[in-house]
């Protein structure tokens, strides 16, 4: 459009805001509406002839940049095949095994593979740019360009002016020869400086196109399901995920992952036996407490590929370059359904905005944690696989008060996601948070279109498994009213629950759940910032707490907020549990509660002498006894006989009372009911899809 009826329209269209404008006030003194719509209407048709023209300018433009980059690519193109060319017609020596001859050799050699390689990506830069013309094509002009200047980069390090000029000057007695070079050389060095100016123009286009898209309004979006056999336009091939046969299995082994918010654990049951296992991600003889625990983080590393599922020890030991490191993962993914306390909030990663990458995230990091359990059982115990039919399936822990709250749902979706990304060979190779997101999009659509078919991964309360060693033993006594508190690293899960037995079958009632990000590591930062010192300094009180002399951050951390938001946690869950427990059993719910209330105290940081003991005064400081509450008994999750920590130390078991109790089959376990569930007296919703059925198939393994 020419300049001057560009500037007429613009002014127009400023003149007929102005008029509006005024039309507004002449409206509102008159009261005739027909003074501010008429100028108003103007304005509208202008503007929406000035965006018209001012697209079909840029469309324009796009078009000429991109005919230019086309002609670029035809000279690259031609530049290459001369440069091939002279390589090749650089005169044979038939004579001899000199260094000169050898250089030449590997100078050819070198030089027609990475200019091949050269070829290659110019062409796949032609494909890139011949699509149509918009963002995402771009995009893939930008990883095109950017293969592109590695293999130049990479053809620049072969240093082919220096060795050009070391094979010139050759021995006087070799001359002839050197003649017959003389012009391939020089033409060649003069193809290889044009080369690398038309690929400084080539960057100078494909930089305007960027600016150009920028500028460009951005069309009304539209969301449109992707079709069925539609393939990944990544740099990986997609293929739809690989379930092994349900069918005919003669050896079943169930995972328990306990995906805690600092550390994951693993344990396996043999459901052909009576016994389970901890996977210690090492030799057996060589277990050692922090190879048997997995970081529960994703690492971007400097070249964008995601970095996961190692133990601390392997942390600690990495040499990868690493750009990001991303924490809490499993506390960011509860909080897209639960709010955040004021408390603590967790660092915001740009990366994480898109609640999917959230969830991709975690589903990556599980699966490398299934692979990784799969591999040191089947490697640790060979001979249960001899001439055996596998089937395997998973359980994992999702908090009680994650249960009742759309959550659960999330937790189940990022299960599945990752039970299908161990059976997808797409998955195998390095991720990208782009190239993961691709993969999550499809592997949904798997799930919509597969939706009929089950996949053996459940997720369960935590509480129910961290407990089971003692729900089944003989220690329970039925009818009984119970509290537990687990310190993991980030949160604190707190629950009051009845248990009982009906008709040989166990029951289990929660009246409330409560979770907190004050874990270890949660409680160690906030106390930190509270008393302006170090995590480390508080970390390190906690670990001696009975061994050193009181001293003054002692007191401090005695008296901090911080600490006081864990009696409150213990206090609600105790008070809220018991009166819920009242309303539902009346005249009994006294007799049940008993003389003691039994307070269970587990996790990572359960066996800490700290924060056991702030659990326990939570009694005396809240007045407890005034409320009808008898003083707690303290106590700790007991050590299963039929569990084999593969060479840890069995006082650790706190730590992985959750994998254990997970491990177990939930045919085994107890009906639950979720708070929802009690206060409204329904039904139980937390059952083993077809408990009786695969209860029958084990019977027949046996």
């Amino acid at each position: 459009m020419p300049l001057n009826r560009q500037r007429l329209l613009r002014y127009a269209e400023y003149a007929a805001v102005s008029a509006s404008v005024a039309g507004a006030i002449a409206a509102v003194a008159t009261r005739q509406v027909i003074y501010g719509v008429a100028p108003l209407s103007v304005a509208a048709a202008l503007n929406l002839a000035s965006r018209r023209q001012w697209e079909h300018q840029i469309e324009q433009r796009l078009t000429q940049t991109t005919t230019q980059v086309g002609q670029h690519f035809d000279r690259l193109s031609q530049r290459n095949k001369l440069i091939e060319q002279r390589l090749r017609s650089l005169p044979e020596q038939p004579a001899a095994d000199s260094p000169q001859d050898n250089d030449r050799q590997a100078l050819r050699e070198d030089s027609s593979r990475l200019i091949q390689a050269l070829t290659d990506d110019i062409q796949g830069l032609r494909q890139s740019v011949a699509q149509q013309a918009t963002r995402s094509s771009l995009e893939s002009v930008s990883a095109e360009l950017h293969r592109l200047q590695q293999s130049l980069a990479a053809l620049e390090a072969l240093n082919l002016e220096n060795r050009l000029q070391a094979l010139e000057q050759l021995p006087p007695e070799q001359q002839p020869v050197v003649d017959g070079w003389s012009l391939p050389i020089a033409q060649l060095n003069t193809d290889l400086n044009q080369l690398r100016a038309d690929f400084t123009q080539l960057r100078r286009d494909v930089a305007r196109l960027e600016a150009l898209f920028r500028d460009f309004p951005p069309a009304p979006q539209e969301t449109v399901e992707p079709p069925a056999g539609d393939q990944p336009s990544s740099d990986f091939q997609w293929v739809p995920p690989q379930l092994p046969s349900a069918q005919d299995f003669t050896l079943e082994i169930n995972l328990g992952i306990d995906f805690g918010t600092g550390f994951t654990k693993v344990c396996f049951r043999d459901l052909a036996s009576d016994r389970s296992e901890i996977v210690t991600f090492t030799k057996t003889d060589e277990a050692d407490l922090e190879q048997a625990l997995l970081c529960t983080k994703v690492a971007i590393l400097n070249d964008g590929t995601l970095l996961t599922g190692l133990t601390a020890t392997e942390w600690a030991e990495s040499k990868q370059p690493i750009q990001k490191t991303i924490e809490f993962i499993k506390m960011r993914l509860a909080h897209l359904d639960l709010p955040e306390k004021a408390e603590w909030r967790l660092d915001q990663v740009p990366e994480l905005d898109d609640p999917e990458t959230v969830e991709n995230i975690c589903a990556y990091f599980l699966s490398t944690v299934i692979t990784r359990a799969q591999e040191w059982i089947q490697q640790n115990r060979a001979d249960l696989f001899i001439n055996q039919t596998t089937r395997w399936s998973l359980n994992t822990g999702v908090p009680v008060e994650y249960c009742d709250s759309p959550a659960l749902a999330r937790f189940q979706r990022v299960l599945s996601l990752a039970w299908l990304l161990v059976n997808t060979p797409s998955s195998q190779q390095s991720l990208t948070i782009n190239s993961l997101n691709q993969l999550g999009t499809y592997l949904r659509q798997w799930i919509q279109q597969n939706e009929d078919m089950p996949l053996d991964c459940f997720a369960n309360p935590e509480i129910t498994a961290a407990l089971w060693s003692f729900l089944s033993s003989r220690e329970v006594k039925d009818g009984k009213f119970y509290t537990f508190f687990d310190f993991g690293d980030g949160t604190l899960d707190g629950t009051a629950f009845r248990f009982w037995r009906e008709e040989g079958e166990l029951k289990l009632d929660f009246y409330i759940g409560q979770v907190r990000p004050l874990g270890v590591t949660a409680f160690t930062q906030q106390t930190a910032s509270e008393l302006q010192t170090t995590p480390v300094a508080v970390r390190q009180a906690l670990l001696n707490w009975q061994l050193e002399a009181e001293h003054d951050l002692h007191n401090d951390i005695n008296g901090s907020q911080t600490r006081h938001h864990i009696k409150q946690l213990v206090g609600t869950v105790v008070i809220g549990g018991k009166e819920k427990h009242k309303a539902n059993r009346r005249l009994v719910a006294r007799d049940e509660l008993g003389d003691q209330l039994d307070v269970f105290v587990g996790g990572g940081g359960g066996h800490n002498p700290f924060l056991q003991g702030t659990v326990e005064v939570t009694h005396r400081d809240f007045n407890h006894i005034n409320s009808g509450v008898p003083p707690y008994r303290i106590r700790r999750i007991p050590v299963p006989d039929k569990l084999s920590t593969n060479g840890l130390d069995p006082r650790e078991f706190h730590r992985f009372a959750v994998a254990y109790g997970l491990c177990i089959p939930a045919w085994e376990g107890p009906e639950i009911r979720l708070p929802s569930e009690v206060e409204s007296n329904e039904n139980p919703s937390l059952r083993w899809p077809d408990r009786e059925t695969r209860h029958d198939d084990m019977k027949d393994v046996t």
